[in-house]
């Protein structure tokens, strides 16, 4: 490794987050810019979720988020069969209308979206601000339910969403739940919250956490009965659909499907297509409609924000001094923990990134400067 002199610090959550689970992983992604080609399927469903609600809040238009679902997926990874990009594109379109549905008798107001901030670090013991270093970020929404403004999160999850998953109570410790809320009170009491009808002295009761947990099953090969009775009818989990054979081909809705011949002549099972995957998907979260949504008020006392500003402080300074003494260290039992982390083939290899950068990662910071060049 090289040292990087930086005149300027910019700490987000994730870089927070990138931090205390692995300096090295922090290195490689936010000082050296380096970031895998492929996003991981759990960042790339996360992101789309995300989009996904933005969308669909502004007008509440199902069909305005399908297009920009649609136009997200128009591209497909080359670690994915079209089958399973398709499958991956209608497990978000229709968790959307599962959500809708879910929420629909629910009077929430959205005050404000996609708020950024950007806050200084204070040094905990005499209250003064640090130079060269900013916390920036941006809330999801602001909104306003039984007359009381609250912060809310969108998150994605394959955890367990339930009353007594141990993540509600693992969230105590969540860095950007804290941070969030501790910006939200910062915005507010400087005005900058005003121009959203929230004064100084409105009350901000908190954060509202609005979990997704991502759907575990996938689509399925239908019983020989449920074919032969799908076929005739075109009937699937409440929904129609036009289904055809012709000779040894079978189409749904004009995508040939795949099938296999039973031991009987003229029995076949015939496997989902990615919409009727979709329909029995919608029809289960409408059977257990908790075990895909849950929201929560995961409110911060005043002594938490203290806690956090040390936090940040205490941070910062660490990660300054790795980087003067261009001493990132590594957190080896965090390699293949809860996921197989992105930098695996350049920590295991000891690559030297500044002299050789892996197939399959990219240099953003690189990038930004030569399209800043040729612009």
């Amino acid at each position: 490794m090289t040292q990087n002199k930086r005149d300027h610090w910019k700490l987000s959550a994730s870089w927070l987050k990138a931090l205390k689970s692995c300096p090295m992983r922090c290195y490689y992604s936010y000082i050296k810019g380096i970031r895998p080609i492929e996003e991981t399927e759990a960042l790339r469903m996360g992101t789309n979720w995300h989009e996904l609600l933005e969308v669909y809040s502004l007008n509440n238009d199902l069909d305005e988020a399908v297009d920009a679902l649609n136009v997200a997926y128009e591209n497909k990874p080359m670690s994915k069969t079209l089958e399973e990009w398709a499958a991956e594109r209608a497990k978000l379109a229709y968790s959307l209308s599962g959500y809708i549905w879910n929420y629909s008798d629910v009077d929430m107001e959205v005050v404000a979206r996609e708020i950024p901030f950007s806050l200084k670090i204070i040094n905990p013991d005499t209250g003064a601000t640090l130079p060269n270093v900013e916390i920036v970020g941006k809330i999801d929404k602001i909104v306003k339910v039984d007359g009381k403004f609250m912060i809310c999160e969108h998150k994605s999850t394959s955890k367990d969403v339930s009353d007594s998953s141990q993540m509600w109570a693992h969230l105590r410790l969540d860095t950007q739940t804290t941070l969030y809320q501790y910006a939200a009170m910062q915005l507010k009491m400087s005005g900058e919250l005003e121009q959203f009808g929230i004064g100084k002295d409105a009350e901000l009761s908190g954060g509202l956490y609005d979990v997704w947990r991502k759907p575990t099953i996938s689509p399925k090969m239908l019983t020989q009965g449920d074919s032969k009775k799908f076929l005739e009818d075109g009937m699937y989990m409440g929904q129609e659909f036009f289904s055809v054979r012709i000779k040894d081909e079978i189409s749904v809705d004009s995508t040939l499907v795949e099938y296999k011949p039973g031991a009987k002549e003229g029995t076949f099972a015939i496997r989902e297509t990615a919409e009727m995957y979709g329909a029995r998907l919608l029809h289960d979260i409408t059977e257990r409609p908790e075990h895909y949504f849950a929201r929560k008020p995961l409110n911060r006392s005043v002594a938490d924000m203290k806690r956090l500003e040390r936090e940040l402080y205490s941070i910062y300074q660490n990660a300054r001094t790795m980087n003067k003494n261009d001493s990132w260290y590594t957190c080896e039992d965090q390699c293949e923990a809860t996921f197989h982390c992105s930098y695996i083939p350049i920590c295991y290899n000891n690559v030297n990134v500044d002299e050789y950068l892996p197939e399959g990662f990219k240099n953003i910071k690189e990038e930004k400067k030569d399209a800043e060049s040729k612009a």
